[in-house]
């Protein structure tokens, strides 16, 4: 009986972490598309880019990115977390082609 209670406890918090882990990653994936979006947006309104803040940015989305797949190496095996850090990793290779495109040094 005491085997069972502990195995159960054991599952219980097996379950609360991934939860919390799909939880971070959500609200990872949100932060990455705001960011996106306000590095699009820096572009798209006719004005110089903010150099500095556009590189910031840049480096902000390659940070999340990194941070999601690492979230998803927590996460039991599955193609579509798989799926998420690829496009993590691709969204950070855009910003940094941007920001480069952007502001050359």
């Amino acid at each position: 009986m005491k085997k069972l209670l502990t195995l159960s406890i054991f599952l219980s918090a097996c379950a609360t972490s991934q939860l919390h882990h799909e939880n971070e990653l959500a609200a990872d994936r949100q932060e990455l598309a705001r960011l996106e979006a306000e590095l699009l947006t820096a572009r798209a309104d006719g004005r110089p880019v903010d150099c500095p803040r556009a590189t910031q940015l840049g480096d902000n989305i390659c940070r999340l990115s990194e941070r999601i797949c690492a979230l998803v190496e927590r996460l039991p095996p599955d193609p579509a977390n798989t799926a998420q850090c690829t496009d993590a990793r691709t969204r950070c290779a855009a910003a940094r082609e941007r920001v480069k495109a952007s502001c050359p040094k």
